[in-house]
């Protein structure tokens, strides 16, 4: 079972998919409940935000952010929805297509998935720690007087997790607040499995799809070379996926009963292995090339799944980053330590994710040259010429770009992609403070 499988299953248990196809009753009334809170929620939120926050440019930049985390990741898990098949058409296709054997390159790239999901996992439970740490820690007289100028509440000492306006009702008085803030913690801690899950669904893919290129290339380096076992004995690789070999001595023998011949001569058994290691060699470069396209098909799959999502993913992180930033070079602000905390992390989960998209569209164009690499360490010079004009063709495809493309190569995601982003943060924020 791959990581996406993975993801799929635990967005069903938290109510926010059915990749399942579930038929119970239950099930599609937790979904009902699931989102007719994240819905209300965000509703007030964001009526929060732009009729009371805006008295303040700190306060509202805060709102602001957390308005738009919130509907990106929710965005993101409606997109995966209206696509559930191509989700889990993907999913199988990993699982079905490719090989699963726990070998090194597996093993690795399944450690790097794993601390990836750790490190988010880790940043993001952080974030919502200190949302809730804020309710906690009492506030100073100039924070108290500032909450009351920009809500307009009776009690402005209580903070919530995140702030909210709920029609026709005082947030802060008793009642009302402890069961906000049991409904925020309820939140808090779905919101931390699915920001989880949306922020590592790419990185999975594509550290699945390094390890497919390593063992791709470990099998193009075999080319030209005789391969045998700890005892000695030639064999030959049948199929890449599941590791199927066949050996020399069982291939002679073979073709000695089919052909009747007790002992053929020296010079009969030389042709008869020359013909046995060209058939074979054969085989091997038309699994190599077989082995490539499916990977360069996986690759187009994921970056048809994923278009709906880069150009929000693009937008939204500019405008997120550039108010963290803000936030947190912003030294006239009257914000408390804890909060600034929780920015900071907000900020570095935010950097993270978007740094990890770039990252992956770079790994991509690097397996192509590992690939190349690949091709000029092998033994192709005691190949075939057939064997060598394969391997000249899939030299000329590997020596392209292999970067992730949407919408037709307007957005190619890189690391010079990702810096670009940082000067347009920086500007903005140079900008607010001329302002």
């Amino acid at each position: 079972m791959t990581s996406i499988r993975i993801y799929c299953d635990i967005l069903d248990k938290v109510g926010f998919s059915n990749f399942s196809r579930s038929k119970k009753k239950s099930h599609y009334i937790f979904m009902l409940f699931q989102y007719s809170v994240v819905i209300f929620f965000t509703v007030c939120h964001g009526w929060n935000t732009f009729t009371r926050a805006t008295r303040y440019l700190p306060e509202f930049f805060q709102s602001l952010y957390e308005d738009i985390a919130i509907n990106f990741v929710v965005f993101q898990i409606l997109c995966f929805n209206q696509q559930s098949e191509k989700t889990m058409e993907l999913a199988i296709y990993m699982e079905n297509s490719f090989c699963t054997i726990n070998n090194k390159a597996i093993r690795k790239g399944r450690d790097k998935s794993k601390k990836a999901t750790i490190m988010f996992f880790l940043f993001v439970s952080l974030m919502v720690s200190f949302m809730g740490l804020q309710t906690i820690i009492p506030l100073s007289s100039e924070e108290i007087e500032l909450q009351a100028n920009i809500y307009k509440t009776k009690h402005p000492e209580r903070i919530a997790m995140s702030t909210l306006r709920i029609p026709f009702i005082d947030e802060t008085e008793s009642w009302y607040y402890e069961a906000i803030m049991l409904c925020e913690l309820y939140g808090g801690f779905f919101a931390i499995l699915a920001t989880c899950v949306i922020c590592t669904f790419i990185i999975n893919i594509i550290y699945f799809m390094e390890a497919q290129y390593t063992i791709l290339c470990q099998h193009i380096e075999n080319l030209g070379k005789k391969l045998s076992d700890s005892q000695g004995q030639r064999f030959f690789y049948t199929n890449f996926k599941n590791n199927d070999i066949k050996y020399l001595s069982t291939i002679k023998n073979k073709e000695m009963f089919a052909s009747n011949k007790r002992k053929p001569s020296l010079k009969q058994r030389l042709m008869n292995e020359k013909i046995i290691e060209q058939h074979y060699e054969k085989l091997y470069l038309r699994q190599i090339i077989y082995f490539h396209q499916k990977l360069m098909l996986l690759q187009q799959k994921m970056q048809i799944l994923l278009t709906p999502i880069v150009l929000p993913l693009v937008v939204c992180t500019n405008l997120a980053f550039s108010i963290c930033l803000y936030q947190l070079t912003d030294t006239s602000s009257s914000l408390s330590k804890v909060r600034k905390c929780k920015f900071l992390f907000e900020m570095i989960t935010l950097t993270l994710q978007y740094f990890f998209l770039n990252n992956s569209s770079e790994i991509m164009d690097d397996c192509n040259a590992m690939v190349c690499r690949s091709i000029n360490s092998s033994h192709w010079q005691h190949c075939t010429l057939d064997t060598k004009r394969g391997l000249m063709s899939l030299l000329r495809i590997c020596q392209r770009p292999n970067h992730l493309e949407f919408y037709g190569g307007v957005i190619i995601p890189s690391r010079d992609f990702f810096l670009k982003v940082i000067k347009i943060a920086y500007s903005f924020v140079n900008f607010i403070r001329c302002t």
